[in-house]
């Protein structure tokens, strides 16, 4: 729905430093030239996809806690970390000087979270929607609407992140992985 436009100049940063940036089972994984088109370094990017939730809440503390990371998103499955697993996060996030991003699509506005920052995201259109439910030293409950990539809503797909866009030139071994982003109706995403 756009949650990664919101967080391009902090990767982008992170890219322009060197640092590492991991991606915990992410929905798709990003094609190099559209990472290049953003000003990322696709060398910068690691993927990570576990199975289980309890190989994702310890690969994220091992990513964590290294301080060999710059930043890491992390997108639950259909068993996100509960309150204990979200604090131990944050703790090896603050020891390897790290940003941490916990996304979800699951609703986990009623549960407890040691973020300082809650965000719920909504499609709506050419906007997208960001509910603030939690900022640390500010205030919560604020509604704003940012306009989205019109890829996002003209096309409902992602063409930057499809190779069929790839010229012959780059050839299959110049791309991760394949990837087309199509957004269901309604979709939100969390970040937590």
């Amino acid at each position: 729905i756009g949650e990664l436009s919101l967080l391009l100049p902090l990767l982008r940063r992170r890219s322009q430093q060197g640092q590492l940036i991991f991606l915990l089972n992410p929905p798709a994984i990003p094609y190099p030239p559209a990472l290049r088109a953003a000003d990322i370094d696709p060398a910068c990017i690691r993927h990570v996809r576990c199975r289980k939730p309890k190989q994702s809440q310890w690969a994220a503390c091992e990513i964590l806690s290294a301080g060999s990371a710059g930043c890491l998103l992390y997108w639950s499955g259909k068993q996100p970390p509960n309150y204990h697993q979200r604090r131990q996060l944050q703790l090896s996030a603050a020891r390897g000087r790290c940003s941490v991003f916990f996304l979800s699509n699951q609703n986990l506005e009623a549960t407890a979270s040691p973020a300082a920052l809650r965000i719920a995201l909504q499609a709506k259109g050419k906007h997208l929607q960001l509910h603030i439910h939690k900022q640390r030293g500010g205030r919560a409950g604020q509604t704003l609407q940012l306009l989205r990539d019109p890829r996002l809503w003209q096309h409902r797909n992602l063409h930057a992140l499809s190779p069929a866009n790839q010229s012959p030139a780059q050839g299959p071994d110049k791309r991760l992985n394949t990837a087309t982003y199509k957004e269901p109706t309604g979709e939100q995403t969390r970040w937590h």
